[in-house]
């Protein structure tokens, strides 16, 4: 029976040998793909990715195209898939990535990217939760992590605010979700929004104490029932910022026997942390049509806006400091394309996914529309070979690398 058992068992290591071999094998017959360069530096694309997918023995393969190459998921090792890509959206955020990398130790642990803060001086991160205290109402607590990047000090507090009994503040809820942190002089400035409420806290960084709350009042927008629904803060969520957008929405009034034309009407207001002043933004207004995608940006003091539909694409921006709003309008037959796929912002430059008789990317300078970089897909092989292979290409998605 022994015996019978080391035949089994080595049957079974040579067949695990052989598929591992087999599959090793498929892996290195994976068809290659590359973004080829036809205009301008490819030192621009550096950080592009297309993402797509082909298939391969009639079974679907994601596949990620860059100017070096492409990369397969199956190709990676288990250590990238179940450890380095636990959370995947680290690897479009540079800011959080170098973060890890040089405070590795204060980083652990820290998920909620709103609630981090860095300058020259500090590293912060802010988050909350909640206890409910017998006879006294719902207690949050502002758990406070600071690290002196100077002297490299720590300082952690715990802030707690009972409510609504808490005497300061005139509105009643049970959570706080942080949105924002932002430093104004030696106070941390903490956006949060609750049951359609925005309040600032202001903490006291050397005593934890709460300083003062500040709640927004949108009352002078539209009719005066403007709720907020959406927090736009700076999209690399560590950086300082002078402003926080906030996006209102308001249900318009029914007039008995008339039909309104729109249900509801938006409106954007840009808070100023320093003064408390809150403004609104003009012009940078979504596209209600059906087909067309809006996405809204902030990165250095520049609020952006990109409208588009497979057509056409629009990226508005203006400097929320200053100036008035500037416009540049794009379509995909300056290109020699057909289709718009995707449309991204990042660091001034606008990247644009292609389709026409190939599938393409263009980088411009968002200010002036100059073309800085044009690629197109191809595949290796002889003509036929890369035909064929394009064919099973699909490249649906385009993302900028940390």
């Amino acid at each position: 029976m022994k015996k019978y058992g080391w035949t089994i068992g080595l049957c079974l290591f040579s067949a695990v040998v052989i598929v591992t071999f087999l599959t090793c094998s498929a892996f290195d017959r994976l068809p290659q793909y590359a973004l080829v360069t036809v205009e301008g530096d490819e030192r621009a694309a550096a950080r592009m990715e297309l993402i797509g997918m082909t298939n391969v023995s009639g079974l679907p393969e994601t596949l990620a195209l860059t100017t070096q190459g492409s990369i397969y998921d199956s190709e990676k090792s288990a250590y990238q898939k179940k450890i380095a890509e636990a959370r995947p959206w680290i690897d479009y955020m540079p800011d959080i990535r170098q973060l890890q990398r040089d405070y590795r130790q204060f980083m652990r642990g820290k998920g909620n990217y709103r609630g981090l803060f860095q300058d020259d001086e500090w590293l912060v991160y802010v988050r909350t939760s909640r206890t409910k205290a017998a006879g006294e109402g719902m207690v949050v607590t502002f758990h406070v992590d600071m690290l002196d990047k100077t002297g490299k000090g720590k300082n952690r507090f715990d802030t707690k605010i009972t409510l609504p009994s808490e005497p300061s503040l005139p509105y009643a809820f049970h959570e706080v979700d942080v949105m924002d942190v932002q430093r104004v002089g030696r106070e941390l400035h903490v956006m949060t929004m609750q049951h359609n409420t925005c309040i600032v806290f202001v903490l006291d960084p050397d005593s934890g104490a709460l300083l003062r709350t500040n709640e927004l009042d949108f009352a002078s927008f539209g009719n005066g029932s403007a709720i907020p629904v959406q927090i736009i803060g700076e999209t690399r969520r560590s950086y300082p910022n002078e402003h926080v957008v906030i996006r209102l929405k308001e249900r318009e009034a029914v007039t008995e026997g008339v039909t309104a034309s729109n249900g509801e009407r938006e409106y954007l207001a840009a808070y100023h942390y320093a003064t408390g002043a809150i403004r609104p933004i003009e012009g940078m207004e979504r596209d209600p049509g059906k087909d067309m995608n809006s996405v809204y940006q902030l990165e250095d003091g520049t609020f952006s806006l990109i409208n588009y539909n497979a057509h056409q694409a629009e990226f508005r921006s203006i400097r929320l400091d200053r100036g008035e709003v500037q416009s540049l309008v794009v379509q995909p037959q300056q290109f020699g394309a057909e289709t718009i796929w995707s449309v991204k912002w990042n660091e001034g430059k606008l990247y644009l996914l292609l389709q026409g008789n190939e599938m393409s990317a263009v980088i411009l300078d968002a200010g002036s529309g100059k073309l800085l970089y044009r690629g197109v897909v191809q595949a290796e092989g002889s003509a036929e070979e890369a035909k064929r292979r394009l064919e099973t290409l699909w490249v649906h998605n385009l993302e900028i690398h940390a």
